[in-house]
């Protein structure tokens, strides 16, 4: 149980006076979660509880997982472990907001990798609320920051838009799960691995048809041609972001430049330009001053430039 502890723990809310920082163990299941996130897991464990995750965590990383006991006597959770004993006060299990997906459709598809790479592209603490994370659409995932919008085609045949927070995908890929299926319900998503789940709310918003914006690469150039040389000049920059195209690379107030290039001639923000070539393999920039086609496998996606 105590592999399951410490895992769940990563998921409390970190601020110990809120009722998310306990951590819950109810029939045969431990669960931990914020405010967007969370995570359950099967464990064995003969006894229910609910206590403050950070403080059982504390005590049980320094405990052997073969020589450990745990048992409930007035009011709190006594934890033995050879010469080390502790005792943690304990709350009413059945006051744990303990969540539990309803009216859900499974699919086997292992997504969060792609997630994680599309979510770059995402604003998390955007007001505009579609921006905060990842949109799960049929067949596609889309992301947009208001400067590039990006779309990755998936086999998911689902007819239930969802908006994952980026902020739970960072976290889901952190936790390093193989996760192989996911389920899909009206208010949250799951993802499901061997021994448990890790659950996250949708943000309850409707996107706009950003597919709408993606169009075809007319006049591809590839990344592979100017990567390095953004790089260079990307890490030149000041402040100001903004990079010059043309015969020339160069930074806007001019202080570094990379001759002869010879592409056509454009401007954009490095820090997006180079998210972009990272996970495409052409971009058409004859379209500039208007926003620019890119592609790449199974990707899709518009990128806005900036006029000089």
């Amino acid at each position: 149980m105590i592999d399951q502890i410490k895992m769940a723990s990563r998921f409390a809310h970190k601020d110990k006076s809120h009722y998310f920082s306990n951590i819950c163990v109810i029939d045969g299941l431990v669960q931990c979660q914020d405010f967007l996130s969370g995570i359950t897991l099967q464990v064995d464990s003969d006894i229910n509880f609910c206590c403050n995750a950070a403080k059982l965590n504390q005590v049980v990383s320094k405990c052997d997982p073969a020589n450990t006991k745990f048992e409930l006597k007035a009011g709190n959770l006594e934890i033995k472990s050879g010469r080390i004993k502790a005792k943690i006060e304990t709350i009413p299990v059945g006051n744990y907001p303990f969540f539990t997906q309803e009216d859900h459709h499974e699919f086997e598809i292992d997504i969060i990798e792609d997630l994680k790479n599309v979510s770059v592209f995402t604003s998390p603490d955007d007001v505009r609320v579609f921006m905060q994370g990842v949109i799960i659409d049929k067949n596609a995932i889309f992301a947009t920051n208001g400067h590039v919008v990006v779309k990755k085609e998936i086999e998911l045949e689902t007819d239930i838009q969802s908006i994952i927070p980026t902020k739970s995908i960072i976290k889901f890929h952190g936790a390093k799960l193989d996760c192989g299926k996911i389920s899909i319900s009206e208010k949250s998503v799951e993802f499901i691995f061997n021994g448990g789940r890790m659950f996250t709310r949708k943000i309850a918003s409707k996107s706009p048809d950003i597919n709408r914006m993606i169009g075809e690469v007319k006049n591809p150039i590839s990344v592979d041609d100017f990567i390095e040389d953004l790089k260079i000049i990307n890490s030149m920059c000041s402040d100001d972001k903004t990079i010059i195209i043309g015969k020339h690379l160069e930074t806007r107030d001019g202080s570094a430049k990379i001759e002869d290039v010879n592409l056509p001639d454009c401007a954009f923000n490095s820090d997006y330009l180079i998210n972009v070539c990272e996970i495409s393999t052409h971009i058409d920039l004859s379209n500039f001053p208007e926003p620019c086609q890119f592609e790449g496998d199974g990707i899709k996606g518009v990128l806005a430039g900036i006029r000089i």
